[in-house]
């Protein structure tokens, strides 16, 4: 029955059915379902087809990335394959989404593109549609009533308010990758109402429901590529232009080892961190934090005495008797401690 099915298979598709391929529908109890006759061989052909377009039309650099790599002995072992099944599991769920259907069907004609029209796409619709511009922080006068959509999407402002001078102007961007599915992203704007706005919507929920990224979802509706779910990704934030408050932000795959959260870690940190990075200790705490505490107009001899006096008993080591060593040494320690050389611009 086995063999029967397979070559079944293989009439449909046209071509011969890979091991590799065999296995991975067996292990999906894909084959389980046309032997019980839930399914026909043609639901099967489409289910074969699908994951051979997903695995295909990429640079080559791509397809090794996206490749969906299925073991002999069925077993999943490492992360990256790991990573690999289960991208190829939510694009083939996210194939079925209707929305997605309805914008190939009703934008693409039906025909998704290839990667490498992506970005002529994208520009030319731009260039057609001409963006929404929006305007911020418009005062509304005093006895204005304010009416809701019943909708929740827009609010009425009763009566009419007349603007003529404001103090920004904006637009809404679509982020997308340059060479179609990864690397450098570029964006367009959006016009309300037009398909790259039907496109935004789309995309946003797409990475909402699938853990994508924005840039990663227009890829997949456009042109079917497999979005890769990266098992850690990471990020520099801070608030404050001091570099010590820098901090990487990690999301991380559960499923990581202790030991593969430390490799990749460790991977982020080297970005950051030019080569060994040796904390200040000890003395070089103390004279950072005193040269901090120093009153406005003291001068460093004064300083130096202070600092001579405080140590003597405990660390009469630390003590100085030059001024510009004392002032030296202070004024970096201090700027190590609260700018470290960290590349940030990562």
């Amino acid at each position: 029955m086995m063999i029967n099915i397979r070559q079944s298979l293989e009439d449909t598709l046209g071509r011969p059915v890979s091991d590799q391929l065999w296995n991975y529908l067996e292990e999906k109890g894909y084959i389980e379902d046309v032997e019980v006759a839930e399914q026909p061989i043609s639901w099967l052909a489409a289910e074969a087809k699908s994951i051979l377009q997903a695995t295909s039309g990429y640079s080559e650099s791509a397809r090794r990335s996206n490749e969906v790599t299925v073991r002999k002995d069925h077993k999943i072992v490492s992360p990256e394959d790991r990573t690999r099944a289960l991208s190829y599991i939510l694009y083939a769920e996210a194939t079925k989404d209707e929305g997605v259907k309805k914008f190939r069907d009703d934008l693409l004609g039906g025909h998704p593109l290839e990667t490498g029209e992506i970005k002529d796409w994208m520009q030319r619709a731009e260039q057609r549609e001409h963006f929404t511009m929006w305007v911020t922080e418009v005062q509304i006068p005093d006895g204005s009533r304010l009416k809701p959509d019943e909708g929740g999407g827009s609010i009425t402002i009763i009566p009419p308010i007349t603007v003529s001078e404001v103090p920004n102007v904006s637009f809404r961007e679509l982020e997308f990758f340059a060479n179609g599915i990864e690397g450098e992203r570029v964006s367009v704007r959006v016009r309300v109402g037009g398909r790259l706005a039907t496109l935004a919507v789309l995309a946003v929920r797409l990475a909402r429901e699938y853990g994508w990224t924005s840039a990663q979802a227009v890829s997949f509706v456009l042109s079917e590529n497999i979005p890769i779910i990266e098992p850690v990704s990471w990020s520099i934030t801070s608030t404050s232009p001091i570099a010590a408050l820098y901090r990487i932000n990690m999301s991380i795959d559960p499923a990581l080892s202790p030991r593969e959260v430390m490799e990749r870690y460790s991977r982020a940190r080297r970005n950051i961190v030019p080569g060994r990075h040796k904390d200040l200790q000890g003395k070089a705490l103390y004279l950072a934090v005193f040269a901090s505490g120093r009153a406005q107009g003291e001068t460093w001899k004064e300083s130096m005495s202070e600092w001579n006096t405080l140590q003597g008993n405990d660390h009469p080591d630390w003590q100085y008797s030059t001024v510009t060593n004392f002032a030296r040494d202070c004024t970096q320690a201090r700027n190590r401690l609260v700018n470290p050389n960290f590349n940030v611009s990562t």
